[in-house]
This record gives C-alpha cells, sequence and structure tokens, in this order.
C-alpha cells in the first residue's frame, strides 16, 4: 500500500492514522531515512515487518571510489542493513549491542561477512555509542538524520563507522558538510 514517503503520508491520511502514534511517527522517519540517504548513493527497502530482528531498511550503498587512473571512478557496492531510531529517545551503546545482534536474522543475502550494519538516529552520536561501535566484531556504522523531533528537515548532520566497516571499503572515505 505504500513504498516511499509521499505514499505512506497518502495512505496514512486515508486510513486516518493517528500522526502520534508509534507507527506513523517511526514507519515516517524509516521512510525519511531512505528518501535521503538515497542522495549518498543509498538504494533501500522497508522491511517493517513482525520478526524482522529490528531491522528497518535493507540495501546496497553504492560508493564512488578513485580508480587506478586519477581520471576514473569505480564503486564499491556494500550490503546495508539499517535499524531506525527516531524521537527523542536516546541513542546509547546498548542500541549497538542490538543492531549487532540483528547481524543474526538478517535474510539470505545480508548474512555473513561484506555486510554493513547501520544505526540511524536523530542525535549526535554519544562517547559510548562511538567506543560500542569501536568494539562490535562486524561492520557498523552510526547516521545522524534530523527527523520531527529535530526540526523534520532529514538532514544528515553525521555520519561514522568502525573498522570493519573501513575494511569493506570506507577507508579513506569522509562525509563533510556544504
Amino acid at each position: 500500500q505504500h513504498s516511499d514517503l509521499a505514499s505512506f503520508l497518502t495512505d496514512a491520511k486515508r486510513r486516518g492514522l493517528d500522526e502520534k502514534s508509534t507507527f506513523f511517527t517511526g514507519t515516517r522517519y524509516e521512510y525519511l531515512v531512505a528518501a535521503r540517504l538515497a542522495r549518498y548513493g543509498f538504494s533501500l527497502t522497508r522491511v517493517g515487518k513482525t520478526s524482522d530482528y529490528g531491522i528497518d531498511l535493507l540495501g546496497d550503498w553504492t560508493i564512488p571510489s578513485p580508480s587506478p587512473s586519477a581520471s576514473a571512478y569505480s564503486s564499491v557496492v556494500i550490503r546495508v542493513l539499517i535499524q531506525c531510531k527516531g524521537g527523542d529517545q536516546r541513542i546509547g551503546p546498548h542500541l549497538i549491542r542490538e543492531l549487532e545482534g540483528s547481524f543474526a536474522g538478517a535474510p539470505p543475502g545480508w548474512r555473513g561477512g561484506g555486510v554493513l550494519g547501520l544505526l540511524v538516529g536523530e542525535r549526535g552520536a554519544t562517547r559510548g555509542v562511538r567506543e560500542a561501535l569501536g568494539r562490535a566484531d562486524v561492520a557498523m556504522g552510526y547516521v545522524c538524520c534530523e527527523g520531527a523531533a529535530t526540526g523534520g528537515g532529514g538532514r544528515v548532520r553525521q555520519m561514522l563507522w568502525n573498522q570493519r566497516a573501513e575494511e569493506l571499503g570506507l577507508g579513506g572515505l569522509s562525509v563533510g558538510v556544504r
């Protein structure tokens, strides 16, 4: 019935969904995150079902990378699974551990090596989150993406990842503000 933010909002209005419900706010944030991350080369699909191990979005991240010849670019494609935590909730190390556990329930194609797990929230990463990322045994990162609780604009304010993620092809990549 919905496959992106616009179709979800249309469907929610038609069905008379309570805009303050956790279903509405969570789903809206998931679609907002998918749309904003598309600007950075992500191609994501919302999972949103029971027994999804907390995985909200699945897809690929295509990252341009310089090729050996200075004038050409190739790309690296990384499988990603994403948990979204919109709203005012505190983003702490426990959520990094929760995301790490979601790898076990990932669907075929998103299991094993070569997969990056991202936690997305509306607040910047705390010291505890950064430390938990560093301790994780799998490729993981954190993205701060504004939502309704922080002004609703959907601006990506922060992206960081651990050493295992750098080994997937993120080494030397940095994210800046224009």
